[in-house]
């Protein structure tokens, strides 16, 4: 016979106090994600567009 293993997250109780709110959950956590990774685009367009624009003058420079 296979003895069946009793984990203790079955006893686990929102009452007793066991679980905490995570605070990735948040919206104020949410919104900070989502700032971060705008901003991280808009450096990345923005150093992509210096880079073509720099490339393209250096191009029509020569001609």
């Amino acid at each position: 016979m296979h003895k069946i293993k009793d984990n203790n997250y079955y006893k686990w109780s929102v009452e007793k106090g066991d679980y905490d709110r995570d605070s990735e959950a948040t919206t104020s956590h949410i919104k900070k994600i989502s700032r971060k990774k705008r901003i991280k685009l808009t450096l990345l367009i923005l150093l992509y567009v210096l880079s073509v624009t720099a490339f393209s003058y250096l191009i029509i420079s020569h001609l």
